[in-house]
């Protein structure tokens, strides 16, 4: 599967005939995106090499940075998030660009729906 033009995994199939048709090639489109999913969420969760350590999604954020997405997910603003951390705005804002960057998406729900594909986001 290609993401912004890298190999983000590679799924091989193999057949017992010498050609695949269009109907073949059509299923392993809509099958691909899923495989690659369940192959990211296999390897979030499997369990680090040193115990205690954190699971790789995790890792990617800090631990303010992953409080910060878990406010987002409820809706909060960055004023709002600001007076509950008792941090300013623009600091939010800043922690919130370095969320948007460290995951690769444009804005919250993008980060949100990656937070929760992840399992970084605490439910």
């Amino acid at each position: 599967m290609l993401l912004e033009n890298k190999v983000a995994s590679l799924f091989l199939f193999a057949s017992p005939h010498a050609t695949i048709g269009p109907k073949q090639l059509r299923l392993a489109e809509i099958l691909v995106p899923f495989l690659h999913l369940s192959w990211l969420r296999f390897q979030i969760s499997w369990p680090a090499k040193s115990e205690g350590a954190a699971p790789a999604g995790q890792r990617i954020l800090t631990e303010r940075e992953q409080e910060i997405l878990n406010w987002i997910h409820l809706g909060k603003s960055n004023i709002e998030i600001g007076a509950i951390l008792g941090i300013s705005p623009l600091t939010v804002k800043n922690h919130v660009q370095k969320i948007l960057r460290k995951l690769n998406v444009q804005n919250r729900a993008q980060a949100v729906g990656k937070g929760l594909a992840l399992r970084i986001i605490k439910l």
